[in-house]
């Protein structure tokens, strides 16, 4: 995901709060400027609730799937591949990062490994490379599919997880 439009999503849902803020103050002052301070309290607190409410709902509905892909980083891609006994010893780039739980839970992320991690995999690898393209692991995993597969000719690797 963008970084861009996760700082969108937070203004969005700070000017809202904000707006609440303004709008319940407001009436509080148009009250009290009527002398019915007391009323102006209850009605800004009442209106305050409700629009709180009605933002909060809107924050829930901002989509879970993204957070997931906005809060993934080379940790957890060492920690999931870990788990699959495959370990990247040099450095990585994250190129691509996808999860999905709307109707399966759908886990895919493409790596930009070094040569000599590239060298390690092929080396630890049963398969033959074909196409360019070499499975490093293949199982079944908490009742899903997993795959790594090596690309040779770009030196990324790709992971997918489907359950």
């Amino acid at each position: 995901m963008d970084n861009l439009v996760f700082l969108k999503g937070i203004l969005w849902i700070a000017l809202g709060f904000l707006i609440l803020l303004l709008v319940s103050y407001s009436v509080y002052l148009i009250l009290k400027k009527h002398r019915k301070t007391k009323i102006g309290k209850k009605i800004a607190i009442i209106l305050f609730v409700i629009l709180s409410f009605i933002t909060g709902n809107m924050i829930a509905m901002f989509p879970v799937d993204f957070y997931n892909n906005f809060f993934f980083f080379k940790n957890d891609v060492r920690h999931i591949l870990e788990e699959s006994d495959v370990v990247l010893y040099d450095d990585f780039k994250i190129l691509d990062n996808e999860i999905s739980e709307i109707t399966s839970q759908i886990h895919t992320f493409t790596l930009k490994i070094s040569e000599q991690d590239e060298k390690k995999l092929i080396k630890n690898s049963k398969d033959e490379v074909f196409n360019n393209r070499i499975l490093i692991k293949w199982n079944d995993k908490y009742g899903g599919d997993e795959k790594i597969i090596l690309n040779t000719k770009t030196h990324t690797l790709y992971y997918e997880y489907i359950k």
